[in-house]
């Protein structure tokens, strides 16, 4: 018994903290488990796509917790947690206390009579180049609609249904192929063509007549 005060530091951006507790940490499983080799696989890399695929949660194979996926692709970095995409893609919301939460502190109270918090709302709105998806059980996904040529980082959460608790994956990165679109030559004709320093490449076809 007593009264125990934590200091929350976060090590990358601002964020939410959730925050669990146990007396029987050597049964509880609070967060879900990833396999020994949790490595993201790219199984296909192209201009506009790629295909990833990942090894199940011991949580659902091992345990029988049902557990559903969820992935990310942008251009910013890779995710730790799902706390960190939440923060990225919809801004810092600080979360609604639960009733009778705290101490009983007068402090503790606004002067509103809600939980005081110090965090504020800083929404960052939704950024561009980013693909947040929960796809269920699946164990394999495919994004679409990405650019030529450009690097993308890619996540994916095992998130435990009952407990909405979450574990990341190894993230990885991918570059996508540069998409060289062929320009036609014709015959008798002069074309000029004027090539990007940041693309660096051009093509051209010509129809040879037989």
């Amino acid at each position: 018994s007593g009264v125990y005060a934590l200091s929350i530091r976060a090590l990358e951006d601002d964020t939410c903290v959730q925050l669990y507790a146990t007396t029987t940490p050597s049964s509880d499983y609070p967060f879900p488990e990833v396999p020994q080799n949790d490595a993201i696989d790219i199984s296909f890399i192209g201009s506009d796509s790629i295909t990833m695929a990942w090894k199940p949660s011991p949580t659902d194979t091992v345990y029988g917790q049902p557990v559903e996926y969820c992935v990310l692709a942008n251009k910013l970095k890779n995710f730790k947690t799902l706390c960190g995409v939440d923060t990225y893609i919809n801004g810092l919301m600080p979360p609604t206390a639960p009733p009778n939460s705290g101490f009983g502190f007068t402090w503790e109270k606004d002067k509103d009579g809600g939980m005081r918090s110090e965090l504020e709302s800083t929404p960052l709105g939704s950024p561009k180049d980013n693909t947040y998806e929960c796809i269920g059980q699946k164990r394999s996904y495919t994004f679409h609609g990405l650019q030529p040529n450009e690097r993308y980082y890619f996540d994916v959460f095992a998130v435990e249904q009952s407990r909405n608790r979450s574990t990341a994956y190894q993230g990885t990165s991918v570059v996508t192929k540069f998409d060289l679109k062929s320009t036609l030559l014709k015959d008798g004709k002069v074309l000029q063509s004027f090539i990007k320093r940041s693309k660096g490449k051009k093509l051209f076809t010509f129809q040879v007549k037989q």
